[in-house]
């Protein structure tokens, strides 16, 4: 935006254009501001809405297989072969769910931490055997470090 005193200078600009180019630079890193404010709140939605999306698959997992899940909570036995293993694919769902969840709260995308989930299922029998799975072998150093100082806690 040039003044009408800034026509035909073609090295230097005047002390008033100096004024506008500083005003339209500080205009833009507000719009950039508010553009970084709206992409916060649109990928804090969108996480949201996949934690809850996963959440209900899990939950219709849960409700196909009632029987097996209701074995694992009460702690009884579970019949080996297909039984025990649709039980470990069932806590290795549920455990990678609150990995996930423990990663979006790390990361600042959820407010609360999974320590309640994880501390109540970490009791369970079935525990002791997903430990030793190719699922909890699958997850991440730092999940497990954070699955086992639960344990250790809910123990104490």
């Amino acid at each position: 935006m040039l003044r009408d005193d800034c026509e035909g200078k073609t090295t230097t600009i005047c002390s008033g254009c100096r004024n506008h180019i500083g005003d339209s630079y500080l205009l833009s890193l507000v719009f950039v501001g508010f553009q970084i404010a709206d992409g916060n709140r649109e990928a804090n939605a969108a996480t949201f809405q996949a934690s809850l999306d996963t959440e209900m698959y899990f939950q219709t997992q849960i409700l196909s297989h009632a029987d097996i899940w209701d074995k694992m909570t009460k702690g009884e036995a579970l019949a080996e072969g297909a039984e025990l293993r649709r039980a470990l694919i069932l806590y290795n769902m549920m455990m990678t769910l609150n990995e996930n969840r423990l990663e979006q709260y790390n990361s600042g995308y959820l407010d609360v931490e999974p320590a309640i989930l994880v501390n109540e299922t970490t009791g369970w029998p079935i525990f002791e055997i997903w430990v030793n799975s190719t699922g909890a072998n699958s997850r991440s150093s730092e999940f497990m470090e954070f699955v086992y100082s639960i344990r250790n806690n809910s123990v104490e």
